[in-house]
């Protein structure tokens, strides 16, 4: 197997492995598993722990500090397609988690009221690029920040967005990974989780099974 050059390469490939164990998994549900069947999903669950294992060599297995990968699946998704007014609903919505989010760090805003321009500069987030397994996204920062590890550091938001995203309705991971964000950012992200409740929509990030989903509602 021929090794990829980033992090964000790796990525990518697990995602489109992810889609296609899920995939095989929805087959053999449906139609049974067979030798055929549970040989595929060896050899994927193969490639996929290979690849695991070849992006940590690296040296960079976490995605790059400014950079957040997230993947689509559900109503909203057509193989590799998506449909524009969920997504553009799904930008908003992580635009404004992560505003809040980064704000709410910094202790820099209340419950209303307009943000400060530097948390919106800080927080701004750009579309670079998409890539298969359902349908995924790149995102980045449109600044580059000096202390990565400052309270407030976009860096340090997106790990927590993450965390918030690996943890479902039920999970008391849920109430740890919000509990220290203020009213404004919670609402920013049940909103989020509304809706992808609506759209019947679902969102994880890349080469972890965990989904951000809404409850039965």
């Amino acid at each position: 197997m021929s090794k990829l050059l980033s992090s964000a390469d790796y990525q990518r490939e697990i995602a489109e492995v992810d889609r296609m164990i899920r995939d095989e998994e929805s087959l053999s549900a449906e139609h049974g598993m067979d030798f055929a069947a549970e040989l595929s999903l060896h050899s994927l669950r193969a490639r996929r722990a290979a690849l695991l294992e070849e992006m940590g060599e690296l040296g960079d297995a976490a995605p790059p500090p400014q950079e957040l990968a997230v993947v689509f699946d559900g109503e909203p998704v057509h193989g590799h397609s998506v449909d524009a007014t969920f997504l553009s609903t799904m930008l908003r919505d992580l635009q404004r988690v992560v505003q809040n989010m980064v704000a709410s760090a910094s202790g820099a805003t209340g419950r209303s009221g307009p943000v400060a321009q530097r948390i919106r500069e800080r927080s701004a987030l750009r579309f670079a690029g998409s890539f298969a397994g359902s349908f995924g996204m790149r995102l980045e920062t449109a600044t580059q920040e000096l202390g990565l590890d400052d309270v407030g550091s976009v860096s340090q938001t997106f790990d927590s967005l993450v965390r918030l995203l690996e943890s479902s309705e039920e999970s008391p991971d849920l109430l740890d990974a919000i509990a220290p964000l203020n009213a404004r950012a919670r609402a920013s992200y049940m909103a989020l989780l509304d809706h992808l409740r609506e759209s019947g929509g679902e969102m994880r990030v890349p080469g972890d099974r965990q989904r951000a989903r809404a409850g039965p509602g």
